[in-house]
């Protein structure tokens, strides 16, 4: 297969990282609220949630707050937002007005869900805002896919909802090299057998499988020596999915990364070791520190502050790119090496750029 998934897309990826080298922030990452009703009728949800939710935290933004973060955003230069956390999206109260919003000042938005809110006319609403869709699909097997979920009968609401997408129009771009739809799959002990089903599912409905390596955080810490696979076991995966596939990559790297992040409650945050957007390239806990909240100081002075934590990281950001192991699938993210080595070479020609624009 020659398609990928458009918000992933090496395309999106080029044009983020050439703007961030020029100076300019086109992709920005938003948490949803904290909220996960599959986490609370399930005691806990997913057996690998790297997130803690299920219910709101304390000082989330609310619909007017979002918008002003939108505001901001359409003003920088914004062109892509991605909503990958922290809770469910679409039982975020804000989430329609953030849709129509990003439809209304082009701006491309994508979402990772659990799919259990999308009936027929969320899918078709969802369509209609030309909202790019990332749905959880471990396995088509319903007995070991509600094992991962946590609950039983949730499975098949899931699939029901893939289902959904696709009657609503979902997957018919893939002719163009790009999808609107994509499925996340996380390989675990239990479901390694289950993904080559996934990937012909994803074939059927013009969906790409996004396959992202199990993370060491949240819920799955309990577990994670026993749902990890081995590398040979991963190798032997690719193996098969590129059977079926063809040559497969996953995602380049999340155009995110190069981006700002907002938390739920309006903090600009990012990874305390490289200064990414993107929360997760590490597949463990999070370590993020915090430059400053939307609530009290405008998004264009806070980035100052983030690139001015890059470029004091930028060295120690391409001795990490050296010494990482190399990664079967990576992260959601991507492969942590390359997208270390990218982010340091970009973070270097905007430095450059900005020198040269200030001898003038």
């Amino acid at each position: 297969m020659a398609y990928e998934y458009g918000p992933l897309s090496r395309r999106a990826f080029k044009e983020t990282a050439a703007a961030f080298s020029d100076g300019r922030i086109t992709a920005f990452e938003m948490d949803a609220g904290a909220g996960c009703s599959h986490c609370v009728k399930s005691g806990g949800g997913c057996i690998y949630c790297d997130s803690k939710v299920g219910k709101p935290n304390e000082g989330e933004l609310d619909l007017s707050q979002t918008l002003s973060v939108l505001d901001q955003i359409a003003a920088i230069g914004g062109k892509r937002l991605y909503i990958c956390g922290i809770g469910e999206p679409l039982e975020d109260g804000g989430f329609w007005g953030i849709a129509e919003y990003a439809k209304k000042n082009g701006i491309a938005l994508s979402v990772f869900t659990n799919g259990l809110a999308i009936t027929p006319d969320v899918a078709k609403r969802l369509h209609d805002l030309g909202v790019c869709v990332i749905v959880k699909c471990d396995s088509m097997n319903e007995t070991t896919f509600d094992m991962l979920l946590g609950h039983e009968g949730t499975a098949t609401r899931i699939h029901d909802a893939i289902r959904n997408l696709a009657n609503a129009g979902y997957g018919t771009r893939a002719s163009t090299g790009e999808t609107d739809l994509a499925l996340s799959v996380v390989p675990t002990t239990l479901n390694l057998r289950d993904i080559p089903d996934v990937v012909r599912f994803s074939m059927d409905i013009g969906a790409f499988p996004l396959i992202a390596e199990l993370e060491c955080a949240g819920r799955a810490k309990e577990r994670f020596k026993e749902l990890q696979p081995s590398k040979e076991q991963l190798l032997e995966l690719k193996r098969e999915v590129e059977a079926i596939w063809g040559p497969y990559e996953g995602a380049p790297a999340c155009p995110a990364s190069f981006g700002l992040h907002v938390s739920d409650t309006g903090e600009v945050v990012a990874d305390k070791r490289t200064g990414f957007a993107c929360k997760w390239p590490w597949l463990g806990e999070i370590e993020t520190v915090s430059f400053g909240n939307i609530k009290t100081s405008p998004l264009s002075e806070i980035a100052k502050d983030v690139w001015g934590f890059q470029t004091e990281k930028e060295k120690e950001i391409r001795l990490l790119g050296k010494i990482q192991p190399e990664q079967v699938f990576g992260g959601c993210s991507g492969k942590l090496a390359p997208l270390l080595g990218r982010f340091a070479f970009e973070i270097s020609q905007r430095n450059e750029k900005n020198a040269r624009k200030n001898r003038v």
